[in-house]
């Protein structure tokens, strides 16, 4: 009978040292990760790379100028054509959209010619 408790003792503390080592090692690697991403600012990577994105590569303008050229109707085309002016005026774009579309226009005269 003592045996057998010893050995249950012995095996139950086996087991409690072993996860005390693994808890020590989560432990030890979230610290060590929270210093190196404070050293490399992986945590304000981010925003960072959203506000550049946001800035170099507009997706609402982009769609919406490609609404625009999908369209046939001329009097459709003006309509969205103004709405899409008005919206730059309100600084709704973060690009130049007189350029944008002198470039897709260029663009897409390129395709028609060849």
């Amino acid at each position: 009978m003592l045996t057998q408790k010893k050995a249950q003792i012995a095996e139950t503390m086996t087991w409690i040292v072993a996860t005390l080592i693994i808890i020590g090692t989560l432990i030890i690697f979230i610290y060590t990760s929270s210093i190196l991403a404070e050293k490399t600012k992986i945590i304000g990577l981010k925003n960072s790379i959203f506000s550049k994105y946001e800035k170099n590569e507009d997706l609402i303008m982009e769609k919406s100028l490609s609404a625009l050229f999908s369209i046939k109707d001329p009097s459709n085309k003006e309509i969205v054509y103004s709405r899409l002016i008005n919206d730059n005026e309100e600084g709704k774009f973060y690009g130049d959209l007189e350029s944008r579309i002198k470039k897709i226009e260029l663009n897409l005269g390129d395709v028609k010619n060849d």
